[in-house]
Protein backbone atom coordinates (compact mmCIF):
# COMPACT_ATOMS: atom_id res chain seq x y z
CA UNK A 1 0.00 0.00 0.00
CA UNK A 2 1.34 3.22 -0.87
CA UNK A 3 2.32 5.40 1.84
CA UNK A 4 1.96 9.56 1.72
CA UNK A 5 3.37 12.46 3.68
CA UNK A 6 0.60 14.73 3.84
CA UNK A 7 1.00 18.48 3.91
CA UNK A 8 -1.21 20.75 6.77
CA UNK A 9 -2.66 22.35 3.41
CA UNK A 10 -4.82 18.93 2.45
CA UNK A 11 -5.98 18.44 5.62
CA UNK A 12 -7.16 22.44 6.01
CA UNK A 13 -8.47 22.51 2.41
CA UNK A 14 -10.41 19.07 2.78
CA UNK A 15 -11.68 20.23 6.51
CA UNK A 16 -12.04 24.59 5.17
CA UNK A 17 -13.47 23.71 1.65
CA UNK A 18 -12.29 27.30 1.07
CA UNK A 19 -11.08 26.42 -2.53
CA UNK A 20 -12.61 23.54 -4.03
CA UNK A 21 -10.16 22.53 -6.86
CA UNK A 22 -7.70 21.83 -3.90
CA UNK A 23 -10.53 20.33 -2.04
CA UNK A 24 -11.12 18.06 -5.08
CA UNK A 25 -7.38 17.06 -4.78
CA UNK A 26 -7.76 16.13 -0.75
CA UNK A 27 -11.05 14.55 -0.95
CA UNK A 28 -9.25 12.27 -2.93
CA UNK A 29 -6.15 11.51 -1.25
CA UNK A 30 -8.75 11.08 2.21
CA UNK A 31 -11.47 8.59 0.09
CA UNK A 32 -8.43 6.71 -1.21
CA UNK A 33 -6.77 6.64 2.51
CA UNK A 34 -10.59 5.42 3.62
CA UNK A 35 -10.97 2.82 1.35
CA UNK A 36 -7.87 1.29 2.53
CA UNK A 37 -5.92 1.86 -1.24
CA UNK A 38 -3.12 4.53 0.59
CA UNK A 39 -2.19 5.44 4.27
CA UNK A 40 -1.81 8.96 5.08
CA UNK A 41 0.67 9.80 7.74
CA UNK A 42 0.30 13.48 9.42
CA UNK A 43 4.00 14.08 11.32
CA UNK A 44 4.01 15.94 14.78
CA UNK A 45 4.63 18.83 13.46
CA UNK A 46 2.23 18.54 10.26
CA UNK A 47 -0.75 18.79 12.89
CA UNK A 48 0.92 21.39 15.27
CA UNK A 49 0.81 23.37 12.27
CA UNK A 50 -2.58 22.50 11.03
CA UNK A 51 -3.49 23.34 15.08
CA UNK A 52 -2.09 26.64 15.04
CA UNK A 53 -3.66 27.64 11.40
CA UNK A 54 -6.94 27.26 12.64
CA UNK A 55 -6.21 28.39 15.82
CA UNK A 56 -4.71 31.99 14.17
CA UNK A 57 -5.82 32.28 10.71
CA UNK A 58 -9.38 30.96 10.94
CA UNK A 59 -9.98 31.78 14.37
CA UNK A 60 -11.90 28.87 15.20
CA UNK A 61 -12.10 27.75 18.59
CA UNK A 62 -10.50 24.65 20.68
CA UNK A 63 -13.65 22.48 20.83
CA UNK A 64 -13.82 22.70 17.09
CA UNK A 65 -9.84 22.06 16.53
CA UNK A 66 -10.46 19.34 18.84
CA UNK A 67 -13.15 17.92 16.50
CA UNK A 68 -11.44 18.23 13.43
CA UNK A 69 -7.72 17.22 14.22
CA UNK A 70 -8.97 14.25 16.40
CA UNK A 71 -10.68 12.66 12.61
CA UNK A 72 -7.23 11.89 12.06
CA UNK A 73 -5.72 8.39 12.69
CA UNK A 74 -2.69 8.44 14.52
CA UNK A 75 -0.46 7.29 17.50
CA UNK A 76 -3.36 6.64 20.51
CA UNK A 77 -0.50 8.24 22.97
CA UNK A 78 -0.66 12.06 20.43
CA UNK A 79 -4.48 11.29 20.95
CA UNK A 80 -3.92 11.09 25.07
CA UNK A 81 -1.56 14.03 24.72
CA UNK A 82 -3.91 16.52 22.59
CA UNK A 83 -6.91 15.43 24.67
CA UNK A 84 -5.05 16.65 27.59
CA UNK A 85 -3.77 19.74 26.16
CA UNK A 86 -7.47 20.49 25.33
CA UNK A 87 -9.22 18.99 28.37
CA UNK A 88 -11.14 22.07 28.75
CA UNK A 89 -13.06 21.79 25.72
Amino acid sequence: MPIYYIDANYFLRFILKDNLAQWKIANNYFEKAKQEKIKLVFLTEVILEIEYVMRKVYKLNRKLIFKYISTLSFEISLIDIFRQEYRFC
